[in-house]
C-alpha cells in the first residue's frame, strides 16, 4: 500500500516550468519524433494533460521543454512528471555538453505514477532541456501531467518534487512504521467534521545535517497546510494520498493541520553528534472524505425546457463512490439572446433515493388544477396561449384572476388548488414525486399600481380551507407594467405530508390517498385594482443538496463577450460562487471577475449514482431565458474510507 504526503501542488512556487499542467495549450513544449496535444482523456492535476503519440521510428521520441533561460550550467536540478499510458519511458535532462541524463525506465500503466531524475547540467552548456522520452523504439501513446523542475536540495530530494512517500526508505530517508487510521462517521445531508490520523515515521540519514534537513522538510508541510486553510490567496494545499494494492488509482484527503512530535529524543545528553536516526509521530487533521485525484467532466448540455431544467449531469457515467462527490464547478453559460441570468435555484435528485427519477414532475401548471368555482373572475387564459417561456415548456396558458369584487381587498380567498394526481402522468407514480421541496411561484401582476399577497397552503381534501392546512409564508407580489412575469420562493414543504416512518407502506394508506395531496393558492389584494396571473409552481429538491443565487449579472450579448455563472466547493469544504467574463475579441482572451452573487447553499454535492439537477433560472424580473443556456459540471468522486479492490 502506497501512502504519500504531497506538498503543495505540482505548480507550486519554485517550479521552473510555467506550463506544468497543460490546462489550455502546449505552450513551451515541443514534439520530437512524436505528436503532442492537450487532452482531457486523463489528468493527474486539474482537468487535462499532455498527450504524446510517438512515431515508432527510434528511441528518444518525446515531448521536451527548453529550460536554458531558467537554469544554470554546472548546477544540479531535479525534474519529475506524472505519467500514464503504455510502453516504457524515461525522465530526461539533456544539455549540449553532457548529453542525455535519464532516469531508470518506467513501465507505464493505467494509473499515473511519478518519474524523476536528478542530474547536473554540464559546465559551459548553452542549451538545456527536460523531456519525457521513450527509452527504446516503440509506437506508444502516453500522457504527462504535473511537470516540475527545481534546484535540488541536499538530503531532501523528495520535497523538491513536491511529495514524500511515507513508506519508502529510499525517498528522503523516511519510512512509515505505523499508520493509526480513522474513518469519519457518516452524516446524512451534510459532511462530517475533520478527523485525526497519526503516522509513526523512522527518519534515517547518512549525516546529522541531512537528518535535520529531512525534519525541516516535514516542517514545510506543516507551515503550508496551516497557510492554505487560513489564507484564501494561498493556492496549493497539502494532500494525504493512498493507494491500496488492488486499487486502480490514488485517493486523497486534504490535510488541514499537522502536529509533530519525537518518539525518540533528538536533543538530549544521550544523543551524540553522530545520531542520524529518530522516530517522529505525525498527527494529521484531514477532511473526512477520500476523493479521486482526477476530476470528472460532465458533458455540456442545454436545458430540456425553457427556464426549468432536469440537467442529466452524469449522462455518460454515474457518479461513483459512497458519499456525494465534491463539486469543483457548476458553470452556466447564458444564451446569446441578451437576457441576463440574474437568479438561480437548483437541487439534486438522485436515483438511489428516488429510483424512477424520470417520473418526477418539477413543474405544476396552475391551469392543470381546479379553480375556485365559488369565486367569480377566475379563468384559464388560453386564448393567447403565451406567457413568455413558461418553465417546463408548458402550454403557455395560465390562470387569470380578474376580480372587481372589493371583498378581495385585504381578505384571503382561495384562487385554485392542484392535486398531485392532476400533474403526474400515470397513477402509481406518486412515490416518484416524494421529497422535500422549495416551492417557487411564477406569477404576473401587470399593473404597476397593484399589489397582491399570496400564500400557499398544503393539505389533503378533508383539510382544504381549514386551519389544519400547513401554511407557507405570505409573499408580496408587486405589480410592474414593464415586467409582467416574476418568480419568487413561496415556502418549503414535503410530499407527502405524513411521516413515512410512522405511516409508511401500510394497507390503510394507499396510493389514492397520496394522489390527493393538495396545494392551494390563496390571495388577497392590498393595493390597486389590477389582475393577478398565476402560471405555475416550480419544485426544487432541497433534501439532497440545494443552492440559490441572486444578483448574478451573467449575460451573453454576442458570440465573443461571455459572462459565466460558476459555483464550486474548495477542498476544505467552502462553497463559493462568482460571475466571470471572457472577451474573446482580445488576444489573448481577457478574463476577469465580474460579480460576486448573493449565494446560499446546503450540502451542494453530487449524489452517488444516476441523478438530475433540477433548476429554475431567471432574469432580473422574469423567467424568459431561452432553452440554449448551457450547463457544465466537474466533480471529484468521493469515499468515506479506502476501498481496496475495484
Amino acid at each position: 500500500m502506497a501512502v504519500i504526503l504531497e506538498l503543495f501542488h505540482a505548480g507550486r512556487s519554485g517550479n521552473l516550468i510555467d506550463n506544468w499542467n497543460f490546462e489550455t495549450a502546449t505552450t513551451g513544449w515541443t514534439a520530437s519524433g512524436s505528436a503532442i496535444s492537450v487532452s482531457a482523456d486523463y489528468a493527474r492535476f486539474d482537468s487535462s494533460s499532455l498527450k504524446i503519440i510517438t512515431n515508432d521510428a527510434g528511441a528518444g521520441e518525446s515531448g521536451y521543454n527548453t529550460v536554458t533561460a531558467v537554469t544554470a550550467a554546472n548546477t544540479e536540478y531535479t525534474a519529475s512528471a506524472w505519467v500514464l499510458g503504455t510502453g516504457t519511458v524515461v525522465m530526461q535532462m539533456w544539455d549540449d555538453v553532457s548529453g542525455a541524463q535519464n532516469s531508470a525506465p518506467v513501465t507505464l500503466t493505467s494509473v499515473f505514477q511519478l518519474i524523476s531524475v536528478t542530474a547536473t547540467y554540464g559546465a559551459g552548456s548553452t542549451n538545456r532541456t527536460i523531456a519525457i522520452a521513450t527509452d527504446v523504439q516503440q509506437g506508444i501513446t502516453f500522457y504527462v501531467d504535473g511537470v516540475v523542475l527545481v534546484p535540488s536540495v541536499a538530503g531532501v530530494v523528495t520535497t523538491s518534487v513536491g511529495y514524500l512517500d511515507l513508506n519508502s526508505a529510499e525517498l528522503g530517508g523516511l519510512r512509515m512504521s505505523a499508520w493509526h487510521q480513522a474513518v469519519a462517521t457518516p452524516v446524512y445531508g451534510g459532511q462530517p467534521p475533520p478527523i485525526k490520523e497519526s503516522f509513526d515515521l523512522m527518519v534515517e540519514h547518512a549525516s546529522h545535517d541531512a537528518l535535520a534537513a529531512a525534519i525541516q522538510a516535514l516542517d514545510a508541510f506543516r507551515v503550508q497546510a496551516d497557510a492554505y486553510v487560513r489564507d484564501r490567496t494561498t493556492e496549493h494545499p497539502v494532500w494525504l494520498e493512498c493507494k491500496m494494492n488492488n486499487e486502480t488509482g490514488m485517493r486523497r484527503a486534504l490535510v488541514r493541520s499537522i502536529e509533530m512530535g519525537y518518539r525518540l529524543p533528538l536533543y538530549s545528553e544521550s544523543c551524540g553528534p553522530n545520531q542520524n536516526t529518530t522516530m517522529i509521530r505525525l498527527e494529521l487533521w484531514r477532511m473526512p472524505y477520500w476523493e479521486a485525484t482526477a476530476v470528472v467532466n460532465s458533458t455540456a448540455a442545454t436545458p430540456t425546457a425553457a427556464a426549468a431544467v432536469a440537467y442529466d449531469y452524469p449522462a455518460a457515467a454515474d457518479v461513483v463512490g459512497d458519499v456525494p462527490a465534491r463539486l469543483v464547478w457548476l458553470q452556466i453559460q447564458p444564451a446569446p439572446d441578451g437576457a441576463s441570468l440574474q437568479r438561480f435555484w437548483a437541487g439534486f435528485r438522485s436515483a438511489n433515493k428516488h429510483p424512477t427519477i424520470t417520473n418526477f414532475v418539477p413543474i405544476w401548471e396552475c391551469e392543470a388544477g381546479t379553480n375556485n368555482a365559488a369565486e367569480s373572475g377566475i379563468v384559464d387564459d388560453v386564448a393567447a396561449a403565451v406567457n413568455l417561456a413558461s418553465p417546463g415548456g408548458g402550454s403557455g396558458a395560465y390562470v387569470k384572476l380578474t376580480e372587481t369584487d372589493l371583498n378581495w381587498d385585504d381578505e384571503w380567498h382561495e384562487v385554485l388548488r392542484i392535486h398531485l394526481e392532476q400533474v403526474i402522468t400515470t397513477p402509481g407514480q406518486e412515490d416518484d414525486n416524494f421529497g422535500n421541496f422549495l416551492w417557487l411561484l411564477r406569477h404576473g401582476v401587470p399593473s404597476g399600481t397593484t399589489t397582491w399577497e399570496v400564500q400557499l397552503r398544503w393539505s389533503y381534501p378533508a383539510l382544504t380551507g381549514s386551519s389544519a392546512a400547513l401554511q407557507g409564508p405570505i409573499i408580496e407580489l408587486v405589480g410592474s407594467g414593464a415586467y409582467p412575469w416574476n418568480i419568487l420562493p413561496a415556502g418549503v414543504m414535503p410530499i407527502p405530508l405524513r411521516n413515512l416512518h410512522a405511516f409508511g407502506g401500510t394497507t390503510t394508506i394507499t396510493g389514492q390517498y397520496d394522489q390527493r395531496y393538495t396545494v392551494e393558492i390563496w390571495a388577497r389584494r392590498t393595493a390597486g385594482a389590477g389582475v393577478l396571473n398565476l402560471d405555475c409552481l416550480c419544485l426544487i429538491p432541497v433534501d439532497e443538496g440545494y443552492m440559490s443565487a441572486d444578483k448574478i449579472y451573467a449575460t451573453r450579448t454576442d458570440a465573443t463577450t461571455l459572462r459565466y455563472f460558476m459555483v464550486g466547493e474548495s477542498p476544505e469544504g467552502e462553497m463559493n460562487s462568482l460571475t466571470w467574463q471572457i472577451d474573446e475579441d482580445s488576444a489573448p482572451d481577457d478574463y476577469w471577475n465580474y460579480a460576486i452573487p448573493d449565494f446560499a447553499h446546503h450540502n451542494f454535492r453530487a449524489p452517488v449514482g444516476d441523478g438530475r439537477l433540477i433548476c429554475v433560472y431567471a432574469s432580473a424580473y422574469e423567467t424568459i431565458l431561452t432553452n440554449t443556456t448551457r450547463f457544465e459540471m466537474r466533480y471529484y468522486n468521493s469515499w468515506l474510507s479506502l476501498r481496496g479492490a475495484e
